[in-house]
Protein backbone atom coordinates (compact mmCIF):
# COMPACT_ATOMS: atom_id res chain seq x y z
CA UNK A 1 0.00 0.00 0.00
CA UNK A 2 2.81 2.45 1.09
CA UNK A 3 4.81 1.49 -2.38
CA UNK A 4 1.86 2.79 -4.88
CA UNK A 5 1.86 6.17 -2.39
CA UNK A 6 5.91 6.49 -2.92
CA UNK A 7 5.43 5.81 -6.34
CA UNK A 8 2.53 8.57 -6.72
CA UNK A 9 5.07 10.92 -4.97
CA UNK A 10 7.70 9.91 -7.57
CA UNK A 11 5.22 11.11 -10.28
CA UNK A 12 4.55 14.36 -9.00
CA UNK A 13 7.72 15.15 -8.27
CA UNK A 14 9.32 14.04 -12.28
CA UNK A 15 6.34 16.27 -13.08
CA UNK A 16 8.01 19.59 -11.70
CA UNK A 17 11.35 18.37 -12.17
CA UNK A 18 12.02 17.40 -15.96
CA UNK A 19 10.56 20.46 -17.70
CA UNK A 20 12.63 22.83 -14.85
CA UNK A 21 15.53 23.50 -17.40
CA UNK A 22 13.27 24.83 -20.17
CA UNK A 23 11.96 27.10 -17.66
CA UNK A 24 15.31 28.30 -16.49
CA UNK A 25 16.55 28.85 -20.03
CA UNK A 26 13.32 29.13 -22.53
CA UNK A 27 15.02 27.15 -25.17
CA UNK A 28 13.04 24.31 -27.58
CA UNK A 29 16.18 22.46 -27.15
CA UNK A 30 15.76 21.44 -23.45
CA UNK A 31 12.24 19.77 -24.19
CA UNK A 32 13.52 18.03 -27.60
CA UNK A 33 16.38 16.83 -25.78
CA UNK A 34 14.47 15.99 -22.83
CA UNK A 35 12.24 13.91 -24.51
CA UNK A 36 14.83 11.86 -26.56
CA UNK A 37 17.12 11.27 -23.35
CA UNK A 38 13.22 10.20 -21.18
CA UNK A 39 13.55 7.04 -23.40
CA UNK A 40 17.25 6.07 -23.28
CA UNK A 41 17.28 7.11 -19.48
CA UNK A 42 14.04 5.17 -18.71
CA UNK A 43 14.85 1.81 -21.39
CA UNK A 44 18.43 1.13 -20.40
CA UNK A 45 18.35 0.09 -17.11
CA UNK A 46 15.36 -1.46 -17.82
CA UNK A 47 16.65 -3.56 -20.80
CA UNK A 48 20.14 -4.67 -18.87
CA UNK A 49 17.49 -6.20 -15.85
CA UNK A 50 15.32 -7.44 -17.88
CA UNK A 51 18.60 -9.02 -19.58
CA UNK A 52 19.73 -10.71 -16.82
CA UNK A 53 16.42 -12.10 -15.53
CA UNK A 54 15.69 -13.16 -19.43
CA UNK A 55 19.27 -15.60 -19.09
CA UNK A 56 18.50 -16.27 -15.70
CA UNK A 57 15.20 -18.16 -16.80
CA UNK A 58 17.22 -19.09 -19.86
CA UNK A 59 19.96 -20.98 -18.73
CA UNK A 60 17.17 -23.21 -16.29
CA UNK A 61 18.29 -21.52 -12.89
CA UNK A 62 14.39 -21.39 -11.82
CA UNK A 63 11.93 -23.94 -12.46
CA UNK A 64 8.99 -22.12 -11.49
CA UNK A 65 6.27 -23.14 -13.78
CA UNK A 66 5.42 -19.71 -13.61
CA UNK A 67 8.04 -18.42 -16.01
CA UNK A 68 7.31 -20.56 -18.89
CA UNK A 69 6.26 -18.02 -21.31
CA UNK A 70 9.56 -16.49 -20.51
CA UNK A 71 11.37 -20.19 -21.46
CA UNK A 72 9.22 -19.93 -25.00
CA UNK A 73 10.38 -17.03 -26.20
CA UNK A 74 13.61 -16.67 -28.61
CA UNK A 75 16.50 -13.58 -28.33
CA UNK A 76 14.48 -11.40 -30.61
CA UNK A 77 11.08 -11.44 -28.86
CA UNK A 78 13.02 -10.59 -25.84
CA UNK A 79 14.72 -7.74 -27.57
CA UNK A 80 11.04 -6.45 -29.00
CA UNK A 81 9.46 -6.71 -25.13
CA UNK A 82 11.90 -5.04 -23.70
CA UNK A 83 12.56 -1.66 -26.37
CA UNK A 84 8.48 -1.49 -27.20
CA UNK A 85 6.39 -4.22 -24.69
CA UNK A 86 7.89 -3.31 -21.92
CA UNK A 87 6.47 0.56 -22.98
CA UNK A 88 3.11 -0.79 -24.03
CA UNK A 89 2.70 -2.29 -20.64
CA UNK A 90 3.78 -5.79 -21.12
CA UNK A 91 4.32 -7.50 -18.06
CA UNK A 92 5.81 -10.66 -19.00
CA UNK A 93 8.93 -10.49 -17.57
CA UNK A 94 8.03 -8.67 -14.05
CA UNK A 95 4.95 -7.13 -12.84
CA UNK A 96 7.26 -4.48 -11.59
CA UNK A 97 7.45 -2.72 -14.13
CA UNK A 98 3.63 -1.33 -14.65
CA UNK A 99 4.90 1.95 -13.47
CA UNK A 100 7.40 2.18 -16.81
CA UNK A 101 5.05 2.99 -19.04
CA UNK A 102 3.05 5.13 -17.48
CA UNK A 103 6.13 7.32 -16.40
CA UNK A 104 7.20 7.60 -20.37
CA UNK A 105 3.88 8.48 -21.28
CA UNK A 106 3.82 11.01 -18.70
CA UNK A 107 7.39 12.55 -19.16
CA UNK A 108 5.99 12.77 -23.16
CA UNK A 109 2.90 14.65 -21.89
CA UNK A 110 4.92 16.92 -19.29
CA UNK A 111 7.11 18.22 -21.71
CA UNK A 112 4.15 18.75 -24.28
CA UNK A 113 2.43 20.83 -21.72
CA UNK A 114 5.98 22.88 -21.31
Amino acid sequence: MYGYFWVVVFFILSGFVLPLRFFQTFKESCIYGGTFRRYLRLMLPVLVTLSLYYFVVKLGWTHKKKFIQVKRKNFLHFLEDSLIGTWLNSNDYTIATWTLSIELFASFFIYLLA
